[in-house]
């Protein structure tokens, strides 16, 4: 069987707004390792989150072992589904070492 390897939807370099918009147009989920979102200087990223309506989870161990991660993100993934279904966009959560997710706030 051979592999195919797909092409990225953006240059490494697109803005975050940009790509943002693309997932918030598809109803698309965010999962990152990068909680930089809500942090000062970010502003226009946080607003394309609101504006856009983006749901996002920032997901622990961003220096852990692969089998580290994968265990962990097991271990919240019903309550990520959960979090999918119930939770109105825009929204951010945590997703703690321990598989709880925390909400972030949305300034």
């Amino acid at each position: 069987m051979k592999g195919k390897k797909s092409e990225p939807l953006f240059p490494h370099n697109a803005s975050d707004d940009q790509w943002l918009e693309f997932v918030g147009s598809r109803d698309w989920i965010v999962f990152s390792q990068d909680r930089k979102f809500h942090k000062a200087g970010y502003e226009n990223e946080m607003f394309a989150i609101k504006q856009f309506k983006v749901g996002c989870f920032y997901l622990w161990g961003a220096d852990a072992q692969t089998h580290e991660k994968a265990q962990v993100f097991l271990k919240a993934y019903d309550k990520i589904l959960h979090a999918i279904q119930t939770t109105p966009r825009p929204f951010i959560y945590d997703v703690t070492k321990s598989g709880r997710l925390v909400k972030v706030p949305i300034k």
